[in-house]
């Protein structure tokens, strides 16, 4: 009786557990309010600064979408490059951005616009 109760407590502590933040394709993201999120996204070594603003672009596009928005402006966009273990830039696009609807405004980016665009052969999955 007292391992039933011991695993109980185990599987409710668990429960409690934060969700993980997405990590996987280069990308990270978290939502701070309605309409509000903060993307990265991460190239590696073979990956072009441009590419991977243009990436960061896109899953911001992805994510306007998802919410029901039509289009999103950048509060802030940042490159911030890391030295890898080789010493190897990798660069790197971090932008907190706002969703909105209706017509795009001005320093707007279309997101069924930029969706539309085919992807880059390198962000394709197998």
């Amino acid at each position: 009786m007292t391992t039933f109760f011991g695993a109980v407590l185990c599987l409710q502590l668990l429960s409690c557990a934060a969700a993980p933040v997405k990590y996987s394709d280069g990308y990270q993201e978290s939502k701070n309010s309605a309409g509000v999120y903060t993307v990265r996204f991460t190239g590696n070594g073979h990956t072009s600064p441009e590419a991977v603003e243009k990436a960061l672009e896109r899953r911001c596009a992805e994510l306007t979408l998802r919410e029901g928005y039509d289009w999103f402006t950048f509060y802030t966009k940042s490159r911030n490059d890391h030295v890898g273990m080789r010493q190897k830039s990798v660069p790197s696009f971090y932008g907190v951005i706002h969703m909105h609807r209706g017509p795009v405004g001005e320093d707007g980016f279309d997101a069924k616009k930029i969706v539309a665009e085919p992807m880059p052969a390198w962000i394709e999955s197998d």
